[in-house]
């Protein structure tokens, strides 16, 4: 008779007990919507609602991490978003200053009317490429040029007149010139210019090619056809122990030979 009653007892606590199982299980398993249906026992209905409130509990608990996630992300994405327009404020911003820096660098380094290298300018860049080097070793000659007449452009037409004629002096000889040559505007009407890998004699042809571009440079102005000269002195160096000072003298006196000699001619110093 116990026998039996306990047969009984087991057989009908088997099946929700079961149930019970198969619910942790699901609920293990991630299935936060696994159900739980009571039972008649009441044992075994007491601990299938402690369950069940377990699973609820589970289910808003998850649901809250759900949210945050959500929230989290939501956040992050706003956080990128700002770092990315941070970050590109800044690069417009370095943007500008390399703009402002490169634009007030070309304003100390050049001569505002002509766009060329500025006094200081030119002969600090003369002066490094004197430095030894494969090109300077294949010769280097500087050039002193003056234009010829241009007093009288300024008597006759006036400042705004002059100015026209250094500007397009200005071009031609930036024409005649390699993009590697330094050319710049040392004086009122008068330019230097440097050239390496270059002879005595190359020096001296491409000072007249230049001289001949200068004279056939007209320039109407209100009518009227502007015309000037040019005179140059060409010094090549003479070996590797001749420094620039030396050159510029003789580039100097060969200039000054040029004028003496009626103007409008190359002289070797």
């Amino acid at each position: 008779l116990l026998g039996g009653a306990a047969w009984l007892v087991a057989r009908s606590l088997g099946a929700p007990l079961a149930q019970i199982i198969t619910f942790v299980e699901e609920v293990a398993s991630g299935n936060l919507e696994a159900t739980l249906e009571p039972s008649r026992h009441r044992e075994i209905n007491s601990l299938t609602a402690s369950l069940r409130k377990m699973g609820d509990k589970l289910r808003e608990n998850f649901a809250v991490i759900g949210a945050q996630k959500e929230a989290l992300a939501l956040v992050n994405q706003e956080l990128e978003s700002r770092v990315q327009e941070r970050t590109e404020e800044l690069e417009r911003a370095n943007e500008e200053l390399r703009t402002s820096r490169d634009a007030m660098e070309r304003l100390a380094s050049t001569d505002c009317l002509t766009g060329l290298l500025n006094r200081r300018t030119f002969w600090e860049r003369a002066f490094q490429k004197m430095a030894p080097s494969p090109r300077s070793e294949r010769g280097i000659a500087v050039f002193m040029a003056d234009l010829d007449g241009f007093k009288a452009v300024n008597d006759r037409y006036g400042h705004a007149a002059g100015d026209e004629v250094l500007r397009r002096a200005a071009e031609v000889l930036r024409e005649g010139l390699r993009d590697d040559d330094l050319l710049g505007r040392v004086g009122g009407e008068e330019f230097a210019f440097m050239v390496t890998e270059t002879s005595q004699g190359q020096g001296e042809a491409l000072a007249e090619g230049l001289r001949k571009a200068v004279e056939e440079m007209k320039i109407l102005w209100h009518g009227e056809v502007m015309a000037v000269t040019m005179s140059v002195g060409v010094a090549s160096r003479l070996g590797l122990e001749e420094d620039l000072e030396a050159m510029l003298a003789r580039a100097d006196r060969g200039l000054y030979e040029a004028k003496a000699r009626g103007k409008n001619r190359v002289c070797p110093g």
